[in-house]
């Protein structure tokens, strides 16, 4: 299944320290998208929009760019796991679902054992 989402650094979410926070952007219909704040916020002209991960010229100020790109890689796997979830187990709005249990450290074994398949 592949799955409509992707990390986004934009820079008209600057703040007024100059990073911009990277959030995953979940598309989970033509007309609805959520955000999902990964709690990463980096200045966004370090941000590689084609490759989708933090530039290795990143400034240690901000973090181990490693570090920092392996977790937004491990919350994107964490995202879609909820998704997988929600469509397993035919939740109406997977879009709310997903908004509502997302968190940067959130355990995906404390959901419900759901369906199996897929």
């Amino acid at each position: 299944m592949l799955l409509p989402i992707k990390p986004i650094c934009a820079g008209k979410d600057q703040r007024r320290d100059g990073t911009s926070p990277i959030y995953l952007q979940y598309c989970y219909s033509a007309e609805k998208r959520t955000l999902l704040n990964t709690g990463i916020a980096i200045p966004s002209n370090y941000w590689n929009p084609g490759k989708l991960c933090i530039k290795e010229t990143l400034p240690t100020v901000y973090g181990d760019v490693l570090f920092l790109n392996d977790e937004v890689n491990r919350m994107l796997r964490l995202a879609e796991d909820l998704i997988r979830y929600a469509f397993r187990n035919k939740i109406e709005d997977p879009g709310q679902f997903v908004k509502g249990l997302f968190k940067p450290d959130f355990d995906i074994s404390t959901l419900p054992k759901g369906q199996e398949g897929e």
